[in-house]
């Protein structure tokens, strides 16, 4: 990952993203919106997630299983802690969330969903906690899907994941071409007829 704090101005020189991408995402993250990121491996979603942290400028609970996101004061990371040989001594993300909850974040910050933190995070995007986070997804299609196999992991029904996912606003779906980071899509969540994502011109 990158050795210094990446921009904005950063991203559109690399031309990992557009003007009107990077315009159209300033003013989402300023109104608080809830976004996640998404992609396949080595798309740069730490990356862009680190620059969302920058813009933002609020005192953002990061949450991550390996240190990885430039974080900067007023901003706080909390690191997971893995067990010890006896198999004790375990803080798993989820229950990182559910300390940020405590601390009054401004904005809560996943580095990446993986498991049971899933629930956790749709729960306070719900209540109308702004956050932010990155998930593993080949293409913005399947994003529905992934956070469906997410639910079922983490022991909630179908239908409750599409109602909780719903606080989430904005899908920015990454990708890797010929050795070039850029974003592919920028999308919305719907329930229209089906649970599935409905990209947005910019």
């Amino acid at each position: 990952h990158p050795k210094i704090q990446v921009t904005f101005g950063h991203l559109l020189e690399a031309e990992f993203a557009t003007a009107s991408q990077l315009a159209f995402l300033e003013s989402a993250l300023l109104e608080n919106k809830t976004i996640l990121i998404t992609g396949a491996t080595s798309t740069g979603k730490t990356t862009l997630l680190s620059a969302f942290i920058h813009v933002v400028r609020q005192r953002c609970l990061v949450i991550e299983q390996t240190p990885e996101l430039w974080v900067e004061p007023p901003s706080v990371r909390l690191v997971e802690r893995p067990n010890n040989q006896q198999g004790a001594g375990l803080i798993s993300q989820s229950e990182l969330l559910t300390q940020a909850l405590r601390m009054r974040p401004d904005r809560l910050v996943i580095g990446e969903v993986r498991g049971a933190e899933f629930l956790a995070l749709l729960q306070a995007v719900h209540n109308g906690h702004p956050a932010m986070a990155t998930l593993h997804a080949k293409s913005i299609t399947d994003v529905p899907n992934r956070l469906q196999l997410l639910g079922q992991l983490s022991g909630i029904t179908s239908e409750l994941v599409m109602q909780l996912a719903m606080g989430i606003d904005i899908i920015v779906q990454l990708e890797r071409r010929e050795g070039l980071r850029r974003i592919a899509d920028i999308g919305k969540l719907e329930m229209v007829g089906s649970f599935e994502v409905i990209t947005v011109e910019v």
